[in-house]
């Protein structure tokens, strides 16, 4: 689910400010990350009508395994080193980071390159490129809009001319999410992929965001075929990673799509709708999120996903548990 190697690095982390009178970009946690550790399980059950029972079978998992090395220059993040099943086995990503006054300016690997621009205290414009390309475009790019000091919407611009190979705009990266979240029909997969080709080289596409406190509560998007809404509530502990602006990509992966939030996930609900008059089409699916804390900080974060009902007579339960140390 995960779009580039720049947007992989740290799943689950939150990005941005929520206070007007803060920097956005400025990350300078007083706790600093040092590894990141992931486990994984998912379980299969089906209701068996011959015992009455549930049968239960561990479908696969994975164990505490190191993801993420995280290496600082006195309180600036130098670079993250991605490890284990981050990257295909055998194989390191190195994301470098670079800095002007303090606020992260360019994010690159040997592949890609993120760069920030900013107005005043806050985000104006994110511009992702591919290295490969000489072209010098943007293959996509995140415009920031604000309303009472908090980022109201976003418009997401892709182009074809600035990626080697096809760059599916957000509605279509959406769809894929969905398929593997929602029991989304083929015939949905099948419009927004049509629909999708029927588009110019460079596609445009709007995010609104809602608020409650400096919480995003909602995110939501919308064409002439299909809406994706996102709704969150939050636990009351501060969220250690504001600020850090370059995962700002991960808006299109499956993992925390929110972000700029003082406090932490404890919920989303995902609701897909397919706008089609003859045949409207509506999907749910939710994500819990457990945390263990020593202090203020999230020692542990464990993601819990299930799919299907007790009423379908079959669900599947996928966990994912990030495990956080610090220098």
């Amino acid at each position: 689910m995960k779009n580039t190697v720049i947007c992989a690095v740290a799943a689950g982390v939150l990005l941005l400010a929520g206070s007007c009178q803060e920097k956005e970009g400025t990350f300078v946690p007083v706790r600093e990350i040092e590894k990141v550790y992931r486990s994984t399980s998912t379980v299969n059950e089906s209701y068996n009508d011959a015992t009455g029972q549930w049968d239960t079978v561990d479908y696969s998992s994975t164990p505490k395994t190191l993801v993420e090395s995280w290496e600082w220059d006195e309180d600036l993040l130098e670079k993250i080193v991605l490890h284990g099943n981050e990257q295909a086995a055998g194989s390191e990503k190195t994301v470098f980071f670079t800095y002007n006054q303090d606020r992260i300016s360019v994010v690159e690997t040997t592949n890609e390159r993120i760069e920030f621009t900013y107005s005043g205290s806050k985000l104006n414009k994110v511009d992702l490129y591919d290295k490969s390309v000489s072209t010098g475009t943007a293959y996509m790019t995140f415009s920031f809009r604000y309303d009472g000091g908090k980022i109201s919407t976003i418009e997401v611009i892709t182009s074809e001319a600035g990626k080697k190979g096809a760059v599916r705009p957000l509605q279509s990266r959406l769809m894929a999410m969905m398929q593997q979240t929602l029991a989304v029909p083929q015939r949905a997969v099948e419009q927004v992929a049509a629909r999708a080709d029927q588009r110019k080289a460079s596609v445009s596409q709007v995010l609104k965001l809602k608020w409650i406190g400096n919480n995003v509560s909602s995110v939501e998007t919308e064409d002439d075929y299909s809406r994706t809404k996102v709704e969150y509530t939050y636990d009351n502990q501060i969220n250690p990673l504001r600020h850090f602006v370059f995962t700002i990509c991960g808006i299109y992966g499956g993992e925390d799509i929110v972000f700029a939030n003082q406090n932490n996930i404890v919920k989303a609900v995902t609701t897909y709708t397919l706008l089609d008059p003859e045949e409207p089409l509506e999907e749910r699916s939710e994500e819990q999120y457990v945390y263990t804390y020593s202090g203020d900080w999230p020692m542990e974060k464990q993601q819990v996903k299930v799919y299907g009902s007790e009423d379908e007579g079959s669900r599947i339960t996928m966990r994912t548990t990030l495990y956080y140390e610090y220098k």
